[in-house]
Order: C-alpha cells, then structure tokens, then sequence
C-alpha cells in the first residue's frame, strides 16, 4: 500500500470512528513545502477508550500489527503508540 492510500486507509477510519486527529512530523511538512524523506505518518488523535473495539476492526491482522493490550493504558495515559 502506497503512503498516500494509507493515509486515505486511516483518516477514513479515524473518521468513520469519530475520531478527531491531525497529521503532524515529516508528512505534515512535506504538505507544507519542506520535503522529507520520511515513510511514516505522525497522527495526534484524541481517542477514547471506547474507540478500541472499532480502531481493531479497522486495523485487522495480518495486514496492521495492533492489540488492545498495546492501546488501552497509552489511551488511558494519553501517551503515544504505533499502527504497523
């Protein structure tokens, strides 16, 4: 999957979920004229921990690497995590 669709992939779930967010780090600068070589995209969400149960089904096994485990206390501390 091409950067670009992955960003589509996941504001459109972010979305679907209610999830307010914004694109920050290299992609974010990129868009606003400082190019970067970068293949990540840093997200700032406000997720609440009634979000999981839909961030895992729009994140599924195989293709993405998440686990509730691995998203419910960085929620609860509002601290970061990663989507691979």
């Amino acid at each position: 999957m091409e950067q670009s669709e992955l960003l589509a992939y996941v504001t459109n779930a972010f979305a679907s979920l209610g999830v307010e967010y914004f694109i920050t780090g290299g992609l974010a600068a990129t868009v606003h004229g400082e190019p970067r070589f970068t293949n990540g995209i840093d997200l700032v969400a406000r997720l609440r921990r009634d979000h999981v149960a839909g961030l895992l089904n729009a994140f599924p096994m195989p293709e993405f690497c998440i686990s509730e485990s691995a998203v419910e206390q960085p929620i609860r501390d509002r601290f970061q995590f990663n989507i691979i």
